[in-house]
């Protein structure tokens, strides 16, 4: 594929940037939308061999073990704003999941999930602190710890009517079973968005490489600087990805590659024939 050819010459063929100002602003933009198309393709690739499996696994095991956790033959019932429950007695606890204990916090509170319906006087701060739990379900309101350890507070007055189950859990996760087949969509749109953004995001580098050029008493227009740093960015951007997948995140790293690979390939006159990187 042309495509193949075109980011290895960016890299070390000074020909491939010679004439650059004489192909139109259009046919780069045609050039970076296609390079983008085949980045985007990669990523869905990559989310459809690595990813989607690993959520497919991880939804599944939060399914089994949130059913296995939530008690057996219990309904929380919302309605009009009021919640009740089918519980003999309260308050009813609702434990981690094995999986939420190996994230959480040391200081984490003792329980998940506090359910005290049957007092309809709202709960007071001092009252949810004593009961160790991350959420509180009373009749009226839940509470939860917000940024800071502050108490927050929800009224459930505008919570639409439902009823909460096992059965309603089971429906729940088989209406979310599509995600994991979302992933290489998602990657596609997002590496095509991320990759061909890129090319207007390069008139910061751009500059740069232009006033280099004037420093080093060389004639290139501002117009012919962008294009060359058009094909300069196209190993920078593959290694971005690669960072990305790591979580790796060096600042800069992206313009400071685009610089050097287009300042080595414009330091002389190309020795040999230029041949184009894309149609003229």
């Amino acid at each position: 594929m042309q495509i193949f050819k075109t980011i290895s010459r960016s890299v070390t063929d000074p020909s491939l940037y010679a004439d650059a100002e004489k192909i139109p602003f259009r046919k780069y933009v045609r050039f970076y939308a296609k390079f983008a198309l085949f980045m985007g393709l990669i990523a869905a690739l990559v989310g459809a061999i690595f990813f989607s499996p690993f959520v497919g696994i991880f939804m599944e095991k939060a399914q089994n073990e949130i059913l296995a956790t939530y008690p057996q033959g219990l309904e929380i019932t919302v309605k009009d704003g009021v919640v009740s429950t089918n519980a003999p007695t309260e308050p009813l606890y609702i434990e981690y999941t094995p999986t939420m204990k190996e994230y959480i916090s040391a200081k984490a509170p003792a329980h998940f999930v506090v359910i005290d319906t049957k007092n309809p006087v709202s709960p007071t701060v001092d009252y949810f602190r004593s009961l160790n739990s991350e959420f509180l379900i009373s009749q009226h309101d839940i509470l939860y710890y917000g940024k800071g350890d502050q108490i927050v507070t929800e009224p459930l007055s505008n919570f639409p009517n439902i009823t909460i189950n096992q059965s309603f859990l089971v429906f729940l996760f088989g209406k979310a079973s599509f995600i994991p087949f979302l992933i290489p969509f998602g990657a596609f749109v997002f590496a095509f968005l991320s990759v061909f953004l890129t090319l207007f995001t390069l008139v910061g580098a751009a500059l740069i490489f232009y006033v280099l050029q004037k420093i080093l008493k060389k004639e290139f227009t501002y117009s012919e600087s962008w294009k060359i740093c058009v094909f300069a960015s196209l190993v920078p951007v593959i290694l971005g990805f690669i960072f990305f997948f790591v979580g790796f995140r060096p600042t800069f790293v992206f313009t400071l590659l685009t610089l050097i690979i287009a300042l080595i390939n414009t330091k002389h006159e190309p020795h040999t024939e230029h041949i184009p990187g894309i149609e003229e």
